[in-house]
């Protein structure tokens, strides 16, 4: 088993990538982007969809209408709700297969550090009133409770 020194920088390392992600805050302009994203056809969102056991399911899509604006929208697994955000462009959010595989880190790194079956932990979310699945949450969710359970567990 990996000593908590090692998991402390691997976890660091990790959260790193993710400590220059910037959120834009304009709720009009997301419900707009959203808005393109729900009018584009099936084909057309393939696109910007990427999906995993692991990762769980991420659309991510830079809006032509107000370019530099790119949302992450995660759509609930077995509940009709979601969660998006809506951030600056970074080099995380090239793609939606990058965003990806950092979101299988993070949910990773919380399920090892917590020991937990893959899958099994939840958190609890009171803007959606129920317990949500790690690959549920956004990434940043992601990256702030994995910050946060690092620096109580290790």
């Amino acid at each position: 088993m990996q000593s908590n020194e090692l998991i402390r920088a691997d976890v660091q390392a990790l959260l790193n990538r993710t400590d220059e992600i910037r959120l834009k805050r304009d709720e009009d302009k997301l419900y707009t982007i959203l808005g393109e994203i729900e009018n584009l056809s099936d084909v057309e969102k393939a696109s910007f969809f990427a999906q995993s056991r692991k990762g769980g399911g991420v659309f991510l899509f830079e809006s032509r209408h107000f370019p530099g604006h790119i949302v992450e929208y995660i759509p609930g697994v077995m509940v009709n709700d979601s969660i998006s955000c809506m951030f600056e462009p970074h080099p995380v959010l090239a793609s939606p297969s990058t965003l990806l595989k950092l979101r299988e880190e993070l949910v990773g790194e919380l399920e090892r550090i917590h020991h937990a079956i893959p899958g099994a932990l939840h958190k609890a979310d009171p803007a959606r009133h129920r317990p949500v699945m790690l690959i549920e949450m956004s990434t940043l969710q992601l990256a702030d409770t994995l910050r946060e359970t690092a620096r109580v567990k290790l």
